[in-house]
C-alpha cells in the first residue's frame, strides 16, 4: 500500500522521522503553492512530558522545508538518483508517484501541475508567475529551461523576452546553480550578466555555474568578478576560472601583471598558482617585485592590504609551481616588512627545494639583516648540508636576530661539525642566540657538548638555563650524578629542582653532600626536593641537616623534613620531633605525630599525649593513633 495521497489541499505523505526514543510516523502535505505543511506529529498528542521530543521532531520538519526543492523536486525533474537519507527518499518516491497518476486533474489547485507536466506552455508560466518564489514554482522553471536545453524551439524564443532571466535569478537565490549547470550551455550568457547582481549570493552562485560548465566565452566576465570587495565572490570566481583551465591562463597572465584592481591581481596570481602553467611565472615574479604601491605612507590601508595580498598570492603561486628561476624575487620578498608578504616568500622557496640552496647561501651576506634571517630558515628547512659552512660565518654576523636563525638553522641540519661554533655562540652577549644555540646543541646531540652546557646552567637568564637543561635531557646526561650536581648551580630556581628530582629518581649516594647543600637553598621548592631526595637515599649523615631543616621558615619544607626523618628511621631526630609537636603549622605537627608512632621510641610519649589536646582534631588523631603503635592503649581509648 502506497505511503501517499492525492487529495484537495497537495500531496500527502506518511514519513518516518528520528525521535528521541527511535523513529516513528509523521503526516506531511506538500501543497500546490509549493510548501511543506505538517499534518499531524504523534509527539504533539503526547502531552507535556514529550517537550523535548516535539522539538526534535519540528527541528526535523523544518530541515524537510528547507530541502525540499534540492532534495526532491529537482531531482525528481531531472531523474536524478534518489537522496540517500529515508526520509527524503520516501518524499521523493511519493512525489515521482503522485505525478505519474491523473488524479492531479481533479483538483482546481493542481491543474496548473496537470499542465505543466503535459508540457504545455501555459501551465509551466502560470506556475512560475503565480508562485515565482515556491518550491513548485521553481520546480516548473526548472522544467522549462530543461526543456530549452532539450532544443525545444517552441519555448527558446522566451530567451528574447527576458523570461528565463527572473527564472534564473530565483534559482540562484535558492542555492541551485546545479540544475543551471545541467541545463548546459543556453543558461552561460544569464548567468554571465547575474554576475553584475546586487545580491552577492546570486553573484558567488553564478560564479560556481560557470566554472561548472567551462565555457571560456565567460573568462573575461569573470575576470571582472576577481575586483569585487566581498571576499567570497572573488573567491568563487578565481575557483571558477581554474575549472575552466588552460583556456583562462592567457587572460589570468594579463590580469596578473595590468590589472588595475589589487583585487583582481591577487585574484588572478591565486588561479595561475592553481593551473601550474609554467607560462605564468614572468608575470607571477613581476607581480611580486611591484610592491611598491604598499609601502607608501600616505596610502590607503585597504589599498596597502590589497597589494600585500597580491605579493602573498603571487608568492603562494611561485611556490605551487616550483620554478628556481623565481628563487631570488622570493628571497627579497621574504626580506619584506609585511607580515603576510614574508612568511609566504619563505614557505615557497621552501616549496622550490634543492635548487633554491645556492641562492639562499648567496642571500646570507643580503645587506638586509631580513633578507639574511629569512634565507637561514629556509636553509634549516630545506636540510641540505652543503649550508652548514656558511651558516657557521653567519655566527659572527652583527645582527642577534640573524645569528638567532643561524644557530636553529644549524640545529635542524644535524651536522655535528657545526658543534664547536654553537659551543661558541653559547657565549653570545645575546640570551635569545645562546638559547638557540642550547637548543640547537640538544638537536644533535653531541656529547662533547655537555661541559659548555653545564657552563650555560650557571648564566643569568632563566631562559637559557632552562633550555640548557633540555639540551643535556636531551642527551641523555641527566642519569650522570656529576651533571646534575652540577645543575644544582644552576641560576634558575626550576633547573635545580628538577636536577634534585633527578637525583631522587637514580639514587646515587654520591649525590648526598650536594643535596645536603641543596638544603640551603634560597627557593622552597628546591629545598622540599632535596628533602624528599635524601629521604629515599637513606643516608644517615642527612640527618643534622634535616633537623635542622625542622626550623625553615616555610611550613611545607618543615613537613618535608619530618617525613624525611621518619624514612631514615634515624633515634637521634626523636628529640626534634617532639619540638615539632610544638610547630605553629598544624600539618607539621601532624606528620611530626605519625613519625614519632613509626619510631616507635617511648620517650615521645609525654609529648603525644600532650598532642591529644591539641586544637585540631587530624593533629588529635595522628596523636591517637601514634600512642596505639606505642602501646598506650589506654590512652589511645
Amino acid at each position: 500500500m502506497d505511503n501517499w495521497s492525492v487529495q484537495e489541499d497537495g500531496i500527502h505523505v506518511q514519513l518516518q522521522v528520528p525521535c528521541t526514543q527511535g523513529t516513528h510516523p509523521i503526516e506531511v502535505c506538500v501543497t500546490y503553492e509549493g510548501k511543506l505543511r505538517l499534518v499531524d506529529n504523534p509527539c504533539q498528542r503526547l502531552g507535556v512530558f514529550t517537550r523535548m521530543t516535539d522539538l526534535q521532531c519540528q527541528s526535523s520538519f523544518r530541515r524537510m522545508q528547507i530541502r525540499l526543492l534540492r532534495e526532491v523536486l529537482v531531482p525528481v525533474t531531472f531523474g536524478l538518483a534518489k537522496p540517500a537519507e529515508e526520509r527524503y527518499r520516501q518524499l521523493y518516491e511519493a512525489i515521482h508517484g503522485a505525478l505519474a497518476t491523473q488524479a492531479l486533474h481533479q483538483f482546481p489547485k493542481a491543474q496548473w501541475l496537470s499542465l505543466a507536466l503535459n508540457g504545455t506552455v501555459p501551465g509551466i508560466l502560470e506556475a512560475s508567475q503565480k508562485y515565482p518564489l515556491s518550491r513548485w514554482g521553481l520546480w516548473a522553471q526548472c522544467v522549462l529551461l530543461h526543456r530549452i536545453a532539450q532544443g525545444d524551439d517552441g519555448l527558446s524564443p522566451l530567451f528574447g523576452q527576458g523570461i528565463p532571466l527572473r527564472f534564473v535569478e530565483a534559482l540562484l537565490a535558492h542555492e541551485l546553480a546545479d540544475a543551471l549547470v545541467r541545463i548546459g550551455s543556453p543558461s552561460v550568457p544569464v548567468l554571465i550578466q547575474r554576475l553584475k547582481d546586487e545580491d552577492s549570493d546570486v553573484r558567488k552562485a553564478a560564479c560556481s555555474a560557470l566554472g561548472k560548465l567551462g565555457d571560456p566565452s565567460a573568462i573575461p566576465a569573470l575576470i571582472e568578478a576577481l575586483k569585487g570587495r566581498d571576499r567570497d565572490v572573488p573567491r568563487a570566481a578565481c575557483d571558477a576560472l581554474v575549472q575552466i583551465g588552460s583556456a583562462a591562463v592567457p587572460a589570468l597572465i594579463k590580469a596578473a601583471t595590468s590589472n588595475p584592481s589589487p583585487s583582481a591581481r591577487c585574484g588572478a596570481c591565486e588561479a595561475l598558482g592553481k593551473l601550474g602553467d609554467p607560462a605564468a611565472i614572468p608575470a607571477l615574479i613581476k607581480a611580486l617585485k611591484d610592491r611598491g604601491g604598499y609601502l607608501l605612507k600616505d596610502s590607503d590601508s585597504l589599498y596597502r592590504d590589497a597589494y600585500m595580498r597580491v605579493c602573498e598570492k603571487a608568492s603562494e603561486a611561485l611556490g605551487e609551481l616550483g620554478d628556481p628561476s623565481a628563487v631570488p624575487a622570493l628571497i627579497k620578498a621574504a626580506g619584506d616588512p609585511s607580515d603576510r608578504v614574508r612568511p609566504a616568500a619563505y614557505s615557497a622557496l621552501v616549496r622550490i627545494g634543492k635548487p633554491a640552496v645556492p641562492v639562499l647561501i648567496d642571500a646570507l651576506k643580503d645587506r638586509s639583516r631580513y633578507v639574511r634571517r629569512r634565507a637561514c630558515f629556509a636553509l634549516g628547512e630545506l636540510g641540505d648540508p652543503s649550508a652548514v659552512p656558511a651558516l657557521i660565518q653567519t655566527l659572527k654576523g652583527r645582527s642577534k636576530r640573524v645569528r638567532k636563525a643561524a644557530c636553529e638553522a644549524l640545529g635542524k641540519l644535524g651536522d655535528l661539525s657545526a658543534v664547536p661554533a654553537l659551543i661558541q655562540a653559547l657565549k653570545d652577549e645575546d640570551s635569545g642566540v645562546r638559547k638557540a644555540a642550547c637548543w640547537a646543541l640538544g638537536k644533535l646531540g653531541d656529547p662533547s657538548a655537555v661541559p659548555a652546557l653545564i657552563q650555560a646552567l650557571k648564566g643569568s637568564n632563566s631562559d637559557v638555563c632552562r633550555k640548557a637543561w633540555w639540551a643535556l635531557r636531551s642527551l641523555n646526561t641527566c642519569s650522570d650524578v656529576p651533571t646534575l650536581v652540577a645543575a644544582l648551580e644552576s641560576s634558575d630556581s626550576w633547573v635545580r629542582q628538577e636536577a634534585c628530582e633527578a637525583l631522587d629518581k637514580l639514587g646515587d649516594p654520591s649525590a648526598v653532600p650536594a643535596l645536603i647543600q641543596a638544603l640551603k637553598d634560597e627557593d622552597s621548592g628546591v629545598r622540599k626536593a632535596a628533602c624528599w631526595a635524601l629521604g629515599k637515599l637513606g643516608d644517615p649523615s642527612a640527618v643534622p641537616a634535616l633537623i635542622q631543616a625542622l626550623e625553615d621558615r616555610n611550613w611545607d619544607m618543615r613537613r618535608a623534613a619530618c617525613e624525611a626523618l621518619g624514612k631514615l628511621g634515624d633515634p637521634s631526630a626523636v628529640p626534634a620531633l617532639i619540638q615539632a609537636l610544638k610547630d605553629e603549622d598544624s600539618w607539621v605537627r601532624m606528620v611530626a605525630c605519625e613519625v614519632l608512632g613509626k619510631l616507635g621510641d617511648p620517650s615521645a610519649v609525654p609529648a603525644l599525649i600532650q598532642a591529644l589536646k591539641d586544637e585540631h582534631s587530624w593533629v588529635r588523631e595522628a596523636a591517637r593513633k601514634a600512642l596505639k603503635r606505642l602501646g598506650w592503649q589506654e590512652a589511645a581509648g
